[in-house]
């Protein structure tokens, strides 16, 4: 219940998984006897039945059609964010934030029928993490050397290999008592 009232935590996890939602996205078969037409800034595309598509989730995520002008821009204070943010009911797992952009405009989690399952936990954990990292009860310190910059596993945080941090409590435990 705690936790659902950390708006401000809430919305920066929000925006930081939709400005690096490192992800390929949704992969979609076409199923419509229409299919249909894609637009960008490159051209037009018919797109027909059966065939099959993936979405880029951070490519929707920076949409300046969708998210405007600073689509590009860290911003925790979106109004999608606020408390006057449309609602979607298939977005549960985001209402507690105040209100959520509409599911197929922020798609970290996919949606309908494909939607992350663990959305929620996945959620409430990253705050947790960020709150307890905050709370300064912690000293946080990446293990070096750090792997290479790679621009082909955005995967893993744009390294050419895992980064682990070596995160150590500034708390002492008592356990005689």
């Amino acid at each position: 219940d705690a936790l659902s009232k950390c708006y401000a935590t809430r919305r920066c996890v929000l925006e930081t998984c939709r400005v690096t939602a490192h992800s390929i996205g949704a992969v979609r078969t076409v199923c419509s006897d229409k299919g249909f037409v894609i637009e960008s800034s490159s051209g037009r595309y018919r797109v027909q039945q059966g065939e099959t598509i993936a979405l880029s989730h951070i490519a929707a995520h920076l949409t300046k059609g969708d998210w405007g002008e600073r689509a590009a821009a860290y911003d925790p204070l979106r109004s999608e964010w606020g408390p006057n943010a449309p609602r979607s009911s298939s977005v549960d797992a985001f209402a507690d934030a105040g209100g959520l952009a509409d599911e197929y405009k922020y798609t970290t989690f996919s949606q309908g029928l494909h939607k992350c399952p663990g959305a929620r936990f996945a959620l409430a954990t990253m705050q947790c993490v960020v709150l307890s990292l905050l709370s300064g009860a912690h000293d946080v310190s990446p293990v070096l050397p750090l792997p290479p910059v790679s621009f082909e596993r955005a995967t893993l945080a744009q390294r050419a290999a895992p980064t682990p941090l070596f995160v150590k409590s500034r708390r002492t435990v008592d356990w005689s008592a």
